[in-house]
């Protein structure tokens, strides 16, 4: 299967970026206004590819690169600690226009480290190395950074 992924990949040119997950805390502390924080709880990886058709229904292309990165996280996750979440969040009905590619539509699949300590809780060393480790992960897939 891994070499099915990896023709995927490069057939669809895939390639991730990576951008910090926030959560919104709003407290209302009794007798005083509300106040909301905004606190970086972990970090999204949006993996792009060129979609292969324009039908509503994702492609098998899609499914497997949908399963692929979800048994690469279970893989991860045993190594992580201190509570970290890993999911796989599937977009299978968006469509994203990427303007460096004349509008090329491609496919998105989203890959979320986050962690159960609590919304209050901060990211740390633990989601920071879980990015890293799954970064080297897509790289040896294929997928660019």
């Amino acid at each position: 299967m891994s070499e099915n992924v990896r023709e995927v990949i490069q057939q669809r040119h895939a390639f991730y970026g990576v951008s910090p997950y926030y959560v919104v805390r709003e407290e209302r502390p009794n007798g005083a206004p509300a106040a909301t924080r905004r606190i970086q709880a972990g970090f999204d990886i949006d993996v792009y590819g060129i979609k292969s058709s324009l039908e509503p229904e994702p492609s098998p292309d899609y499914v497997l690169a949908y399963t692929a990165l979800q048994k690469m996280v279970e893989t991860v996750l045993p190594h992580t600690s201190d509570h970290c979440s890993i999911d796989v969040i599937p977009f299978p009905s968006t469509v994203i226009l990427d303007t460096r590619r004349h509008l090329q539509p491609e496919d998105m699949l989203r890959i979320r480290i986050t962690h159960t300590r609590g919304l209050d809780q901060p990211a740390g060393a633990s989601e920071e190395s879980t990015l890293k480790e799954i970064e080297e992960r897509l790289q040896a897939l294929g997928v660019k950074g």
